[in-house]
C-alpha cells in the first residue's frame, strides 16, 4: 500500500457506463423504498430480481474500488501500534484458530478476572470521530446520517481506508478480514437453505436496507457539493460498502461518550484488539474505567495455557448471531425460533382480541420466540396464543394470565394443541433433511454461507423438536392426547 489506497490497475468508467450504472442504481432505490409486501413468495421473489440488478452493477464496479485489506503479514505492525499509543494485552496472543480465522489465545495460565487487555479510547474508530473528519459536514446535513451511526461509522471506514497509511488507524485497518461471512455475503442458494425460517425475512430485509443505503449514498457522492472531494468518489462500489457495513456490524461496540457530550451516553466505536476475541457461554466481563478513558476486558472464566480466550457477546439468539454477527453458536442458551403470529382482519372477535392484545401490550401480529431449554414458551407467546384460540369473548373479558405450560384451563389446552401444530408445520417446511444439513456443514466444498445456514437450520430443528417433545410428556397436564 502507498501513501494513499488506489487499487493496481485502477480503471475509470466509461460515460456509457456509468449512465447504465446510475439507471439500474436509481431502479434499485426505487425498488427498495417500496415497502415489503409481507407475503414470503412475492418478497423472495422482489429478493432474486434486486438480486439481479445487483450482479449487473458489480460487473460494471469490477475493478473501480479500493484494494481491500491482506492482514497476513501486518500482525507485528498491528501490535506496535497498539501498544505505543497505550493498549496493552496481558497473558494473551493473537493467532490463527483455523480455517484462516483469528482469535486470542492465552500464552499462560489465566485465572477467573485477570484482565485480559485494556484499550484507550484514542484507538478506537468511533462516530465521533468521523464527525472531526473531511464527513463532518456531510453528517451534520445528511437526514440519514444523523440518524444511523452504524453507517456513519461504516463510511467513516471507507474514508480512512482511502487515505492508506496517512491514515492514524491505518495499522487497524491492515488486519482487518477483507470478507465477511454475514448475509450480505450470501449466495441465492446460500439463502434458499434459510426458507420456511423467520430468521430468512431478516436476512432479506438486511440485504434490502444495505442494498437502499448504498444506491441512495452513491446518488449522494454524484451530487451533494459535500461529497465531491471526498477521496472515495470515485471508488465507491457495492463490494465495498458491504465490507466496511460487515465489518461495523461484526466489531462495533457502544463506549461511553467523553464527559460533557451532548445528546447521547454512549457512542459506537470499533475497538481495536478487543475485537479479536470470539465469542462462547459466559458472562460480560468488559468495562469501562472512566478515570483512565479505556475499555478493559477481564477473563470470564479460568483459561490454560494455549486455550482460546473468549468472551460473552451477550444474551442474543443464534438467528442474531446468523444475520449480525456472521456465524453460529451451537448449544446457545439463550438461543429461540421466531414464529410469525397474527390475528386475521376477517376474525369475527377480531375486534375483541385486539382489544385484549392492547391490554396486554401485545401486537395484533408480530414474531413471537419459542426458547431453547425446559420451559420455552415465553409470557408473550403464552398470552397471545390464548387471545388467538379465542372462539367467544372472555368471560370478565380477560383471559389468565398463566402460562398454558402449566395451566389445565380449557383455554390453555386449546393454546397449546394449537402451538403444537404449529411446530409440525415448521418441521414440515424444512427443505432438507437432518443428514442432509449435517454433509454440508461438514463438507470441504461448502461455503461459509451455506455452512451457516445449515448449522442454524440443525440449531432451529433442535429447539422445535425439544419443545414438541416437551409439550407432549405424559406428565404434562397439557400432554398431547
Amino acid at each position: 500500500m502507498g501513501r494513499h489506497n488506489k487499487k493496481k490497475g485502477f480503471k475509470q468508467l466509461s460515460i456509457d457506463d456509468r449512465l447504465m450504472l446510475q439507471c439500474m442504481l436509481d431502479e434499485i432505490l426505487e425498488k427498495c423504498t417500496k415497502l415489503p409486501s409481507g407475503i414470503p413468495k412475492e418478497e423472495w421473489k422482489d429478493f432474486l430480481e434486486l438480486s439481479s440488478l445487483l450482479v449487473k452493477v458489480r460487473e460494471i464496479e469490477n475493478g473501480i474500488t479500493l484494494d481491500l485489506p491482506e492482514r497476513t503479514n501486518k500482525w507485528d505492525a498491528f501490535l506496535d501500534w497498539c501498544t505505543k499509543n497505550g493498549a496493552d494485552m496481558k497473558h494473551v496472543e493473537i493467532k490463527d484458530i483455523g480455517n484462516g480465522e483469528y482469535g486470542m489465545t492465552a500464552k499462560q495460565a489465566i485465572e477467573e478476572g485477570d484482565e485480559i487487555l485494556h484499550v484507550p479510547r484514542k484507538l478506537m474508530m468511533s462516530a465521533l470521530a468521523a464527525h472531526s473528519s473531511r464527513l463532518g459536514q456531510l453528517l451534520q446535513e445528511d437526514p440519514v446520517l444523523k440518524s444511523m451511526p452504524n453507517i456513519t461509522l461504516a463510511l467513516f471506514l471507507i474514508l480512512e481506508l482511502s487515505s492508506g497509511e496517512t491514515s492514524f488507524w491505518s495499522p487497524y485497518i491492515s488486519i482487518l478480514p477483507d470478507s465477511f461471512s454475514t448475509v450480505l455475503y450470501f449466495s441465492v442458494s446460500d439463502l434458499e437453505l434459510l426458507r420456511g425460517s423467520v430468521v430468512l425475512d431478516d436476512a432479506l430485509k438486511l440485504h434490502r436496507s444495505i442494498l437502499r443505503q448504498y444506491a441512495y449514498f452513491h446518488r449522494i457522492l454524484r451530487t451533494h457539493p459535500l461529497a465531491k472531494s471526498l477521496p472515495f468518489k470515485d471508488c465507491f462500489t457495492y463490494d465495498l460498502y458491504r465490507w466496511a457495513v460487515s465489518a461495523v456490524m461484526t466489531r462495533q461496540n457502544a463506549i461511553p461518550a467523553p464527559g460533557g457530550h451532548a445528546g447521547s451516553s454512549t457512542v459506537l466505536a470499533l475497538v481495536p484488539l478487543w475485537d479479536m476475541c470470539n465469542h462462547s457461554g459466559g458472562k460480560l466481563c468488559t468495562d469501562y474505567d472512566p478515570e483512565k478513558d479505556e475499555l478493559k476486558c477481564l477473563a470470564m472464566r479460568d483459561f490454560q495455557a494455549g486455550d482460546e480466550v473468549t468472551i460473552f457477546y451477550g444474551r442474543r439468539t443464534n438467528s442474531e448471531f446468523l444475520v449480525h454477527n456472521g456465524f453460529v453458536y451451537p448449544g446457545n442458551e439463550h438461543d429461540a425460533v421466531d414464529i410469525k403470529l397474527g390475528i386475521s382482519k376477517s376474525d369475527p372477535l377480531f375486534s375483541i382480541k385486539s382489544e385484549l392484545c392492547g391490554k396486554h401490550d401485545l401486537p395484533q401480529s408480530g414474531v413471537f420466540s419459542l426458547r431453547s431449554g425446559s420451559r420455552p414458551i415465553t409470557e408473550d407467546l403464552s398470552t397471545f396464543l390464548r387471545i388467538l384460540i379465542l372462539k367467544e369473548e372472555p368471560s370478565g373479558g380477560n383471559i389468565s394470565s398463566e402460562n398454558i405450560e402449566n395451566s389445565p384451563d380449557e383455554n390453555a389446552r386449546a393454546a397449546l394443541a394449537f402451538l403444537r401444530d404449529r411446530i409440525e408445520l415448521l418441521l414440515r417446511a424444512f427443505p432438507l433433511s437432518e443428514q442432509d444439513y449435517q454433509s454440508i456443514v461438514t463438507s470441504s466444498r461448502s461455503t461459509p454461507g451455506s455452512r451457516n445456514a445449515a448449522l442454524y437450520r440443525l440449531e432451529e430443528r433442535k429447539i422445535l423438536l425439544s419443545a414438541q417433545r416437551l409439550l407432549c410428556t405424559p406428565a404434562s397436564p397439557t400432554a398431547c392426547a
